[in-house]
């Protein structure tokens, strides 16, 4: 529903842009990590890409980085400093579209590839001094925490005004043989994990095939 309050707070910010204020979104330093249950035989390489053309409504992404994972628990590299874009310039429409920015990852070295993308809404909370970052999609087991421990979250917030550091994990051992993604609601609870007929006869097809989704192997 679109309030006489949303709209004012818009045209204010179109208003600055017009006069070549830029305001900068919430902004953080952000890590890409993947976690493993169980140790694996031989390492692995870990490729992170956050530029790709599904970003919208971003001052700055980071960096492509790469990472080689070589026993359980979680391995991060440093993607720089990420930060969203609340103005609109150049004809964008971002004073009011939303910022979305994606992660992904894929593997190398690794019998059976995995690989998956997370993609993330950032934006300040309404009448709030609270900036958000929450999780739209994703595959399995993926989480945004303040900290490295796992924190099994799509939602992470914190005050305006600070940069904190920001870690997006993904668990490559919660993914079968089928790649299935996970949507989320508002509150960032998911809505349903997208099986289907034809997912389910991949994973039959591969184990006809003797193909293992365990990653430790």
């Amino acid at each position: 529903m679109v309030t006489l309050r949303t709209l004012t707070i818009a045209t204010l910010i179109t208003f600055l842009s017009h006069l070549g204020v830029t305001l900068a979104g919430a902004g953080a330093q952000v890590h890409a990590c993947v976690h493993l249950s169980n140790s694996v035989k031989d390492p692995f390489t870990v490729n992170f890409d956050p530029n790709n053309g599904a970003n919208q409504c971003m001052n700055q992404v980071g960096n492509y980085q790469s990472v080689t994972v070589s026993s359980s628990g979680i391995t991060c590299a440093y993607i720089g400093y990420v930060e969203a874009k609340f103005s609109s310039s150049g004809g964008d429409l971002c004073a009011t579209d939303p910022s979305y920015w994606n992660i992904g990852y894929s593997t190398e070295k690794l019998r059976i590839p995995k690989s998956g993308n997370i993609k993330s809404r950032w934006r300040k909370q309404w009448a709030s001094p609270v900036n958000e970052i929450a999780i739209k999609q994703g595959p399995p087991g993926n989480m945004v925490c303040g900290s490295q421990p796992l924190c099994y979250s799509q939602m992470f917030t914190w005050d305006e005004g600070t940069v904190p550091n920001v870690y997006f994990v993904f668990q490559p051992d919660k993914q079968d043989s089928a790649y299935i993604e996970v949507e989320y609601k508002e509150d960032s609870s998911p809505i349903e994990e997208q099986t289907s007929e034809r997912a389910s006869q991949v994973v039959i097809n591969r184990r006809r095939m003797k193909k293992k989704s365990n990653i430790a192997e």
